[in-house]
């Protein structure tokens, strides 16, 4: 009996005990959790920003793979244009009744086409594919691109105009060109600079023909301009393209341009 008793002093004890705990951490008297919620909160902060930035991510990845599909779309297409350009080519060139004026048309759209398709590749190369308006960039430069091309396929009149270094002399358009190089890891990038006597001609492409020689091996490559490369305050144009050719000196290389070729069309 005795020790049922103690028991029931010892089991009222630990209740008084705990009741003052709880008593005690009710008032606030006692543990404090404020620390513990303001560490949840800032918790919850964090998850909320990481999530919002995976969000803004994928986002990006989307926007950009967009971008990248309707540019494959674009290139495919130009190729299925130039294909059949070719295919009438080929088709009137084996007709001696053909019209000569006509396939001569018809391969300059080509020649344009490529030149469209040069400068649009130039500046692909030339995007900071880590911007955050990478993807903004390109659906732009697509745009104008697809814009450049159709412009040329549904042309009714097309005009091939070629200046000469040999007959600078000769023509009234190009004032000067000038050339620059320098490379990039390791490989030349060549720039040309277009400077014109009066106006700029009417012309939607243009296409540099130079030449390249590194240690007496000489290459020919040409770089192509679109009108959007005008610099209206010192009417010339500029642009640039890099090249898969080794520079390792630059005082080993020599460069030189050969022709301008111009395209107009409507």
């Amino acid at each position: 009996m005795k020790k049922k008793l103690f028991s029931c002093i010892l089991l009222a004890v630990f209740a008084c005990v705990a009741l003052f705990s709880f008593a005690a951490c009710d008032n606030g008297s006692g543990y404090d959790d404020s620390a513990l919620v303001d560490r949840i909160e800032a918790l919850e902060d964090q998850i909320k920003d990481q999530q919002d930035t995976i969000n803004e991510q994928a986002e990006t990845i989307k926007n950009q793979a967009t971008a990248i599909t309707a540019l494959q779309t674009s290139i495919t297409e130009l190729q299925t244009a130039k294909t059949n350009l070719e295919e009438q080519i080929a088709s009137l060139e084996d007709d001696n009744t053909a019209n000569k004026t006509e396939i001569t048309t018809l391969k300059t759209k080509v020649e344009a086409l490529e030149a469209a398709n040069a400068n649009f590749q130039q500046q692909i190369d030339a995007l900071d594919t880590s911007s955050d308006t990478f993807a903004e960039n390109l659906t732009k430069l697509t745009s104008n691109y697809n814009s450049l091309t159709a412009s040329v396929q549904n042309a009714t009149h097309i005009e091939r105009v070629v200046v000469t270094k040999e007959k600078l002399n000769e023509q009234s358009v190009v004032k000067n060109v000038l050339l620059t190089l320098t490379k990039t890891d390791n490989l030349a990038v060549i720039g040309c600079n277009i400077e014109y006597i009066d106006y700029p001609p009417l012309f939607q492409l243009a296409t540099c023909v130079t030449q390249i020689t590194v240690n007496q091996q000489t290459s020919t490559v040409k770089i192509s301009l679109t009108r959007a490369d005008l610099d209206t305050s010192t009417k010339s144009i500029t642009g640039s393209q890099v090249t898969d050719i080794l520079m390792p000196d630059e005082s080993t290389t020599n460069k030189d341009w050969k022709e301008i070729i111009f395209y107009t069309f409507y």
